[in-house]
């Protein structure tokens, strides 16, 4: 509460005026409510206006949000200073590390050679490195040797790898004669077995018959094949004994050939020509 007398705020439960001494009594009972006009001049009313005055403060001051801030103008960015040439005022470029423009700095016959602005220490050339140093001799010829190691491997496995190729092309006969040839060997082949149907079928015990592989020939002419071989065969006696048969046929007819004449040894079996 306020002090009546002389306004100063002071505990609710005090009994005398700290400040004037007087005794203590509240400055308005209810400070919302305006003292009542009894036509005298009330005379606690200038204490009344002044407590009524710091109370509405105070409560503007506690209402008011605790993040409230009166409005800035944002700041405004300061412009860069526009760098010029010293000489001529022309602008110069915001990287430009030179006080001149292109024009003043390379005009000899315009500014005097002290004029210049030098480039500063960091911008000088960088120092290029030293050369190595040259590969000793013997390096060289150990890289030589390791070349030519390498060239001479390549060429003695691409000759193990194509010689075996052109040997074979080499002992190929053409297509027309290789052909050729392996119908007559095939021809040669059915006039022999050919001729052993036919001496089976003149034997008296075919299944005795064995031939001589290594023994036999086989010739042609005029289209007849003779075939000449030794075979071993049963006699009449049961014992068995080597003979020689020789057979002319043609690779023609119903059975795939006509037999024409067969002998073996001297004995004349049957001739047909």
């Amino acid at each position: 509460m306020f002090c009546g007398n002389c306004g100063e705020k002071i505990p609710d439960e005090s009994i005398y005026c700290m400040f004037c001494g007087a005794p203590a009594k509240p400055a308005l009972p209810d400070s919302e409510a305006e003292p009542q006009d009894s036509g005298e001049e009330w005379e606690g009313r200038e204490v009344w206006e002044a407590c009524r005055q710091e109370q509405k403060r105070t409560d503007f001051q506690q209402n008011m949000p605790q993040n409230h801030t009166a409005p800035q103008t944002p700041p405004q960015p300061e412009k860069p200073a526009v760098k010029r040439c010293k000489r001529c005022g022309k602008e110069l470029a915001e990287t430009s590390i030179s006080d001149y423009c292109l024009d003043c700095l390379y005009s000899a016959d315009v500014m005097e050679a002290e004029e210049i602005c030098p480039l500063p220490a960091e911008y000088d050339a960088p120092e290029l490195d030293a050369p190595e140093a040259a590969a000793p001799r013997r390096h060289k010829k150990f890289l030589l040797f390791c070349m030519l190691a390498i060239i001479l491997l390549a060429l003695i496995a691409a000759a193990f790898l194509l010689i075996p190729k052109w040997s074979e092309r080499g002992e190929k006969p053409s297509g027309a004669s290789q052909s050729a040839s392996q119908r007559q060997d095939e021809y040669r082949q059915q006039a022999i077995n050919f001729a052993h149907e036919m001496v089976k079928a003149a034997a008296r015990a075919p299944n005795s018959v064995h031939f001589d592989s290594a023994t036999v020939q086989c010739s042609v002419e005029a289209g007849d094949y003779t075939v000449i071989q030794q075979f071993e065969r049963e006699d009449a006696q049961g014992q068995m004994v080597t003979s020689t048969y020789t057979a002319v046929l043609n690779l023609s007819g119903e059975n795939g050939y006509t037999p024409l004449m067969l002998r073996v040894d001297d004995a004349q079996l049957y001739d047909y020509r």
